[in-house]
């Protein structure tokens, strides 16, 4: 595959950014009790998923291009 290190990094980058962004979200959500923390983790994951996604896809094409 032309493109593997891409997709590789792309998806690895996806998986630690929505692991990271529910984490963070929940811990700014705590403060507004139980029902914040799950309206901070969903949003927290979803943008930490798009960055991650896109941060690891600019990874993979650069090591691709080598």
């Amino acid at each position: 595959m032309e493109r593997e290190n891409e997709i590789v990094c792309g998806l690895g980058g996806m998986i630690v950014g929505v692991v990271t962004g529910a984490v963070k979200g929940a811990h700014i959500g705590i403060a507004g009790g139980p029902i914040g923390a799950i309206a901070g983790t969903i949003p927290g994951a979803i943008i930490g998923g798009i960055i991650g996604l896109l941060g690891g896809d600019k990874i993979g094409s650069e090591i691709d291009r080598r």
